[in-house]
């Protein structure tokens, strides 16, 4: 049932009249349970769920009945050779699918020609055929024998009671009853320092990482779908969180994501730019691309409170809340209305929460300090790394100084990330040589080593979605 047919004030009164509102629990957990189950229980009186049936039509005007003659045609052609698999049958059937292209071409043609033909010499017609295709009508409707004054003074009555009618439909169409107890349970979470069990539990809905991927358990990437009053919750804590990490500048420069003004455009573009910068000055950039495996699903939950502690400056209830937030959480898997058995997680922050994409920032921050003790320059977009030198190429030991440049801040880099339980994959990291054809003539380097790992550079990779080649 769609909610505007729902009897919003009736909703609205059973709930103040509930339990939930006359009689609330004070423990947090009941409180939220009893949230629930309220508006569980009134919403399937209200608003019941109801099965909607869907009609699939033809949806281009050419298509017409020689078209659907001559695919069921070329279908049963289609059938009878891939039961036969003779040449005969074959040969039949690339004659039928033919014909069905060059029908389809000839229809959609002589529609769209036959259109333009009947109007084009008549600009009116043209406009008024245009506005009958689309269900408009070029006459304004009205009686040749109206009364225009009391039309006027009526119609215009009309339209202030509609926005009025519209004003009271809005006001009427809130459950301000919920209003005190969402924000009592917020509060209530803030101030004791805990995150309600029930909310910990996600509904994770397993995407595939990139179209046309086959469908096997490591294509997929697990979205987490979580209660919407515990990212409202959330949203409050991000929201004190950014403005405290802006205001100190907590933020580390060379990340992209999950902030305002930042996003993988001005990261693209910012290293873009550095590149173009370096080839102007006849110099060839040495560009890593590191892939980091499941890295939102690894993070370690008391690394993550230290991180809050030394970098963010929390403490008390504020260090409190976040263990709560991030310990004993679980997750059921659902896929076409199935629902998993639950499983408890122990690691990682959800992605689909409004929280973990920012702590993600904050847990890898120490990225930033490692890279700049070998490197000038590196940029991130979330989990993307891009790091990247220049060099002269008509001088070999500056190459050789910034291949050992930048194997020794990987190797460094490997090490953190060990240690602080991420997984860098030396076999899926990629780098380039970009320059002037003139300049990466000139230089002599086939592979970088990572790890155990001799990598060797490619002609053109891909960086968020962004192909970037040798030559720019």
């Amino acid at each position: 049932m769609k909610w505007k047919s729902v009897d919003v004030p009736s909703l609205n009164h059973d709930i103040a009249m509930s339990e939930l509102c006359t009689n609330p629990p004070n423990d947090l957990d009941e409180l939220v349970a009893c949230y629930n189950n309220t508006l569980k229980a009134h919403f399937d009186k209200y608003a019941p769920p109801k099965t909607k049936t869907i009609t699939v039509r033809a949806r281009v005007p050419w298509f017409n009945e020689q078209l659907r003659k001559a695919k069921r045609e070329r279908w049963n052609a289609e059938r009878k050779w891939r039961v036969s698999k003779s040449d005969v049958d074959f040969v039949n059937f690339k004659g039928k699918r033919n014909l069905v292209n060059r029908l389809m071409c000839k229809a959609r043609t002589e529609y769209y020609t036959s259109f333009i033909e009947e109007n084009s010499g008549d600009q009116k017609k043209l406009f008024n055929a245009s506005k009958r295709l689309f269900g408009q009508h070029h006459d304004d409707g009205l009686s040749p024998n109206l009364n225009c004054e009391a039309f006027v003074s009526d119609i215009g009555k009309y339209f202030v009671q509609k926005i009025g009618n519209i004003r009271r439909k809005l006001d009427n169409n809130k459950c301000d009853a919920l209003f005190p107890i969402i924000t009592r349970i917020i509060n209530l979470s803030l101030q004791t320092g805990q995150f309600p069990q029930l909310w910990k539990e996600a509904h994770v809905h397993p995407l595939l990482k990139k179209l046309g991927l086959e469908a096997i358990f490591k294509n997929f990437r697990p979205i987490s779908n979580l209660p919407f009053v515990s990212k409202l919750a959330e949203r409050a804590v991000f929201e004190q969180m950014h403005v405290h990490m802006v205001d100190h500048d907590l933020y580390p420069p060379g990340q992209s994501s999950y902030r305002k003004n930042h996003s993988n455009e001005t990261a693209l573009l910012k290293v873009k730019n550095d590149l173009l910068m370096n080839m102007n000055k006849q110099h060839v950039s040495l560009l890593v691309f590191l892939d980091m495996s499941a890295a939102f699903d690894t993070v370690d939950h008391g690394i993550m409170i230290e991180r809050l502690s030394s970098k963010l400056g929390f403490s008390g209830t504020v260090i409190s809340w976040f263990q709560s937030y991030l310990c004993r959480g679980s997750q059921r898997v659902t896929v076409h209305g199935t629902v998993s058995d639950r499983f408890d997680v122990a690691y990682g922050v959800p992605q689909g929460s409004c929280l973990g994409p920012l702590l993600f920032t904050i847990y890898v921050s120490k990225l930033f300090d490692i890279v700049q003790r070998h490197l000038p320059d590196v940029h991130c977009y979330a989990d993307d790394s891009q790091l990247y030198v220049a060099f002269r190429p008509k001088v070999e030991s500056e190459q050789s100084d910034a291949v050992t440049a930048m194997e020794r801040c990987i190797e460094d880099i490997r090490k953190w990330m060990s240690e602080d339980k991420l997984l860098l994959n030396d076999e899926k990291t990629e780098f380039l040589l970009i320059g002037t054809k003139q300049q990466l003539a000139k230089v002599n380097l086939d592979h970088i080593t990572v790890g155990t790992t001799d990598i060797a550079p490619q002609p053109v990779a891909k960086n968020l979605g962004h192909s970037i080649p040798q030559v720019i």
